[in-house]
């Protein structure tokens, strides 16, 4: 029963596609019968092509493509249903995975390139505003700093920003003398000092204190905007 709804559908997906042709060619259907009366294809079979009643062998959609001028594709294929595809597609963002981020102290990232770096698709509407935007990357969170807000094992998504443009209590990936860590950017609550405060349940962890004279080594790489979390 399924092969013979699938054939039914292939004849049907054909039909309507040289139905297209004719119209964009301004051609009729006893144009193309009498057309293909030079390839011994009788004007019945041609007809039944048009009405979904038969299905036409392999040399004659190549023949039925040339005829029209198209790719035998624009013969056989569901356009709607490449559309539909297309449509979906478009409802997501392809975002390179980085990796985890230590959510406590400093901890090295493998490098990545172009011919290693993994991508996950995140859909748009889980994004708002930073939807649109460039410069974002998945990451995955180890440890538990930020467990008020971001416990461990869970996944963000940050943008890549300049450094003028982070913002007082920002959540951001940031770097210091080669190590990475996740952490809220105060950098107004210490003096001559940058803090990034950790915010957990856990009293052993401490917030990380740069002193402006180590800055040099300091590069905050991007804020996040969106996190997951799973629950137990």
């Amino acid at each position: 029963m399924d092969k013979l709804k699938t054939a039914e559908s292939e004849r049907k997906i054909l039909a309507s596609n040289l139905t297209k042709l004719l119209s964009l060619s301004n051609k009729t259907k006893a144009d193309v019968a009498r057309d293909f009366k030079k390839y011994e294809v009788s004007e019945t079979t041609v007809y039944s092509w048009f009405n979904a009643k038969k299905y036409p062998r392999i040399d004659k959609i190549q023949l039925l493509a040339d005829y029209f001028g198209v790719l035998k594709s624009e013969i056989t294929d569901d356009k709607n249903q490449a559309k539909k595809q297309q449509l979906s597609e478009a409802q997501y963002l392809n975002l390179p995975f980085y990796e985890s981020v230590s959510a406590g102290a400093f901890a090295e990232i493998d490098g990545k390139t172009d011919n290693n770096i993994e991508y996950v698709k995140i859909p748009k509407q889980f994004l708002g505003k930073y939807s649109t935007d460039k410069g974002l990357f998945v990451m995955r969170v180890n440890g538990d700093s930020m467990n008020k807000i971001i416990p461990n094992g869970s996944y963000i998504i940050a943008k890549k920003q300049e450094t003028t443009e982070f913002k007082d209590r920002d959540i951001v990936v940031f770097s210091h003398d080669n190590g990475y860590s996740l952490k809220r950017f105060l950098p107004h609550d210490v003096s001559n000092a940058i803090l990034f405060k950790a915010e957990t349940n856990d009293t052993r962890i401490k917030d990380i204190v740069i002193p402006h004279e180590t800055c040099n080594d300091l590069k905050i790489h991007a804020k996040v905007v969106w996190y997951s979390i799973t629950l137990d």
